[in-house]
């Protein structure tokens, strides 16, 4: 194989990874969405992030990150969430699916 081949193939290696790379930190659509529905509860009802990780039985730590948008939560963990608010999950959800209809 000709070193300039190589230089190809293992470029084209390092831009698949970085792309790879790039698609792991990008939060889904609906995810982000949630978050804001869970800050907006969460301020509206004037619990602190520590609280609300105390009510879900989570991290605070993971609770800033999801606000933030850094973290996406499982059914599980959002339905936590949702009890904690004292809401029911499905309304969290239709909640941020109408903010992704405003948003498109």
């Amino acid at each position: 194989m000709s070193s300039s081949v190589r230089q190809l193939s293992y470029a084209s290696v390092l831009l698949f990874a970085g792309n790879l790379a790039g698609m792991s930190q990008t939060q889904p659509a609906i995810s982000n969405a949630f978050s804001q529905v869970v800050k907006k509860h969460r301020e509206k009802n004037e619990i602190s992030r520590s609280a609300l990780a105390e009510l879900s039985g989570l991290h605070q730590t993971y609770i800033g990150l999801l606000e933030r948008e850094k973290r996406s939560p499982n059914l599980d963990t959002a339905n936590a969430i949702a009890d904690a608010l004292g809401l029911p999950l499905s309304q969290l959800i239709a909640e941020a699916e109408r903010i992704l209809r405003i948003t498109r």
